[in-house]
């Protein structure tokens, strides 16, 4: 957890908390071992790891619900989800933690958080690692969840070339999803379906059915570029 490293940091037990540093590196980061600098490639691995960890929450519409640093893992693994939750309809601001009345935790707000609570264990390792080092490690969470985040929404669209408009497509879907309260899950299974539905299946889960249609002709649209990038089947 975050919250060992920070634990052992405020109170001041640094030696406990190189030892820990060692064992973590030892167990779970070996390739660090022979870095240049082990501590620094250990937090950049934690970076990374958490990064694609995120991407997949907002990618599959997972919401938390309870982000302090004592419920991160070092291995970019989740755990102790509270009162956790996954979309219904797709509300950006999606608040699964009743108590949670500020929406801290909100759905649209788990990449901030994650990079806050990075930023915290960053602070706690500053004993093992110049602040230098942090920093640049810390300068590549955004840019690792884009490009995970991307990869898994293309793979959520069924398409497996990368194009530069992609990131277009994705966000008029969200716009449309959200000002249309779509079920974020059954439009992606209603969309897996094209193949063996008719089209309207996918627009009739929407309440302004042209601008859905409109959506539906760039997603095909983009489609057609796929068999042309990869050839046919």
């Amino acid at each position: 957890r975050f919250g060992h490293f920070e634990h052992l940091f405020y109170t001041n037990q640094l030696a406990e908390q190189k030892l820990l540093a060692d064992k973590v590196i030892e167990w779970h980061f070996a390739d660090c071992a022979s870095a240049e600098k082990p501590y620094a490639a250990m937090f950049g691995e934690i970076v990374q790891k958490t990064a694609d960890m995120i991407a997949y929450w907002q990618a599959y519409g997972f919401a938390h619900g309870v982000m302090n640093t004592d419920n991160m893992s070092i291995l970019g693994q989740t755990f102790d989800y509270g009162p956790f939750g996954f979309l219904d309809d797709y509300e950006p601001g999606y608040i699964c933690n009743h108590s949670d009345y500020q929406g801290r935790y909100a759905f649209e707000q788990q990449p901030r958080i994650a990079l806050w609570n990075l930023s915290a264990l960053a602070h706690a390792l500053s004993p093992l690692v110049e602040r230098e080092d942090l920093e640049q490690a810390l300068s590549q969470f955004e840019g690792r969840l884009s490009q995970q985040f991307s990869c898994l929404m293309r793979s959520k669209l069924g398409l497996k070339t990368k194009i530069a408009e992609d990131g277009r497509l994705f966000e008029s879907m969200f716009e449309l999803l959200n000002q249309n309260h779509t079920d974020y899950t059954r439009f992606f299974r209603a969309l897996s379906n094209l193949d063996k539905q008719p089209a309207q299946e996918v627009i009739d889960l929407f309440i302004d059915r042209e601008a859905a249609q409109a959506w539906l002709d760039l997603y095909l649209a983009r489609c057609e570029l796929e068999v042309d990038e990869i050839g046919e089947p």
